[in-house]
């Protein structure tokens, strides 16, 4: 459980810092704490290294842990490949990620099921995966085939992530962009598509019921104020509109729909302030589940995001296969399902990192795209005069999802057959390994290896 001192300490932060003063300071708190981390966990992991980087790996259970349940993109996209998995015909076992990172000692807890042996798959990133594998137990982890499920938004993840995957048998990544970011990782990294429409729920448009207008020509921009606002680029978004539309009218508008207000308030303020004299801008703040913010993408006309950089791009998936056209940068991971858009993809230019949130920080070699607002503006004023352009845009990023969608956990096994010679046949080859590896101590490492889809 967390101490006193933590929970004390969260409250002056969050209360009673000046927002100039968290700005600041930022960018040392996030290198601090995760050097920490990694030096707490590195030296659990340590201990833990020759079970780690075995290869005796035996039968059993079929483990996804996750933030289920939290209204994260993580969170959805873990939901997203257990659901896959189910519907796939696998029995996989649920398990929450969030007690282990909540403050418990080295090696005192365990994974459904007790027992060792089977395929662990991890859904969360590399720092809290070290965290994951400093406080499981020695015993539920060996044997036990583990994939990590990473997404780093940035061209090259950070050394710590490396040094973190060695530790795995294999990683998957939800894109081409964050498999090029891994290059130097220690183990196979495959492209795993998100299965956006394993969870995607079955709605209708419905302004009515949404509270909003009914006759506009309506953009819809979303944003997390606990992830990088800045990543994001939701300033950059109103920016565009504006260039769009300079004069308010009944015949077009913009929701800006943004969460977890409490966890940036000086952004909120930076947004509230620039829209202020727009009666056609609606600001909304309010906690909406998974289902209605769905139909509230559905009931939009175009899904609006001039982000810096994505490592996939979930929401923007998920308006295509609403069937919501989408505006977005033409860089990062959104291309693997945006390729052929052109019409949907803003220019660019690429500018070396600098996140004034602190989040990602800044090295000459990491850069990110500056979206062209004017082009995108323009782009966007199109798209409002076009309905029929609306409608292809929208029709082929619904292909383009759902074709994605086939090389992922969602196929059937018959359709790894057929994407077999560009993505390795996962669904089948994890049946393969929790049956055919039942005697894999007495193989030799090269067999092995090859057995398990690993030699290279």
């Amino acid at each position: 459980m967390r101490s006193l001192g933590y929970l004390v300490l969260r409250f002056v932060w969050r209360k009673l810092t000046p927002s100039v003063v968290k700005r600041g300071l930022l960018p040392l708190i996030h290198a601090t704490y995760h050097a920490a981390v990694m030096r707490r966990t590195a030296r659990e992991i340590a201990n833990k290294e020759p079970l780690l980087k075995t290869l005796d790996y035996r039968p059993g259970p079929l483990i996804v842990s996750g933030f289920f349940g939290e209204a994260l993109g993580i969170g959805r996209a873990g939901h997203c490949t257990f659901e896959s998995f189910k519907e796939n015909g696998y029995t996989p076992l649920a398990h929450s990620i969030r007690p282990l990172l909540n403050g418990y000692g080295p090696n005192t807890l365990t994974l459904p099921g007790d027992t060792s042996g089977g395929i662990y798959v991890m859904h969360c990133n590399a720092p809290e995966a070290a965290t994951v594998l400093s406080v499981l137990s020695a015993g539920c982890l060996k044997h036990k085939y583990r994939i990590g499920y990473w997404a780093y938004e940035l061209p090259s993840a950070p050394e710590s992530w490396v040094e973190v995957s060695q530790f795995f048998h294999e990683l998957w990544v939800p894109s081409e962009f964050v498999k090029q970011s891994l290059t130097a990782a220690h183990c196979p990294v495959r492209v795993m598509p998100h299965p956006v429409l394993a969870t995607l729920p079955a709605v209708k448009p419905d302004r009515g019921a949404l509270g909003l207008p009914l006759d506009r020509f309506l953009v819809l921009v979303a944003g997390d104020l606990r992830s990088s606002s800045y990543r994001k680029n939701l300033m950059g978004a109103i920016d565009l509109y504006l260039t769009a539309f300079p004069e308010p009218s009944q015949d077009y508008g913009l929701i800006l729909k943004i969460s977890f207000i409490h966890e940036d308030k000086a952004s909120l303020q930076k947004v509230t302030k620039k829209i202020e004299q727009r009666s056609d801008i609606s600001l909304i703040t309010d906690h909406l589940p998974y289902e209605q913010m769905q139909q509230m993408v559905a009931s939009c006309d175009v899904f609006l995001s001039p982000h810096r950089s994505e490592g996939f791009g979930l929401v923007l998936a998920e308006a295509l296969a609403l069937g919501v056209p989408v505006l977005a940068t033409g860089w990062s991971g959104n291309l693997d399902f945006m390729q052929g858009m052109d019409e949907a993809l803003i220019p660019y230019t690429l500018q070396r990192v600098q996140d004034p949130s602190g989040v990602y920080a800044s090295r000459n070699d990491q850069v990110w795209a500056e979206p062209n607002i004017e082009a995108g503006a323009a782009m966007l004023v199109r798209l409002f005069h076009d309905p029929t352009l609306r409608k292809r845009l929208a029709e082929q990023g619904r292909r383009n999802v759902e074709k994605l969608g086939a090389m992922g956990i969602r196929s059937s096994v018959s359709d790894w057959k057929a994407v077999a010679t560009t993505y390795a046949p996962h669904a089948s080859r994890l049946t393969s390994q929790l049956i055919a590896l039942d005697n894999a101590a007495d193989l030799p490492k090269k067999q092995l290896m090859t057995r398990a889809g690993l030699a290279h």
